[in-house]
């Protein structure tokens, strides 16, 4: 794959968190309502999405980052099984970052993370899916109107500054 992969758009999409103990299903459905940023990722094969994503049931909004893997015929991967590995590592690390931050206040609330298959629909069925989910920054919600009361400069500059703290 010489550039840019296409990106598979997210938006509107739902995940649903694997089983916890004491929450019926229903609670655990999470619609995408807003992509932030997506990320190719070349040494490792695949695509990076941050997401603002919405309880169904509780109206509740948290941050979800969603790696997917793409299909590694498209890759010059020397060992598959060592890509896989470090995609994995990488994963693990930035869980362990989101719960040492969370905990200390200096991020988003850890909330939970797992991998799974991806499935039919998405751009590599059999492929690997990470997820990571956090609550929202701490601070007081924005006014609506208060978009259009900025310039483009100053919404991409706000845009770029959430996007580093998040990644």
């Amino acid at each position: 794959m010489d550039g840019r992969p296409l990106v598979f758009d997210l938006k509107g999409s739902t995940i649903t968190i694997p089983d916890i103990p004491g929450r019926p299903p229903s609670t655990r459905i999470l619609h995408i309502k807003r992509v932030w940023r997506d990320i190719f990722e070349r040494e490792l094969g695949l695509i990076h999405v941050l997401c603002l994503v919405e309880n169904i049931l509780t109206r509740e909004r948290h941050i979800a980052k969603i790696r997917y893997e793409l299909n590694p015929k498209h890759f010059k991967f020397d060992n598959l099984h060592a890509q896989r590995d470090l995609a994995e590592y990488r994963f693990k690390c930035e869980v362990d970052a989101a719960r040492l931050l969370g905990d200390n206040e200096y991020g988003p609330r850890y909330m939970t993370h797992w991998k799974q298959i991806q499935s039919i629909n998405m751009p590599f069925p059999g492929g690997l899916i990470y997820f990571l989910i956090m609550g929202t920054v701490p601070g007081d919600i924005i006014p609506e109107n208060l978009h259009d009361k900025l310039t483009d400069a100053q919404r991409v500059d706000i845009r770029r500054q959430l996007t580093r703290m998040l990644e």
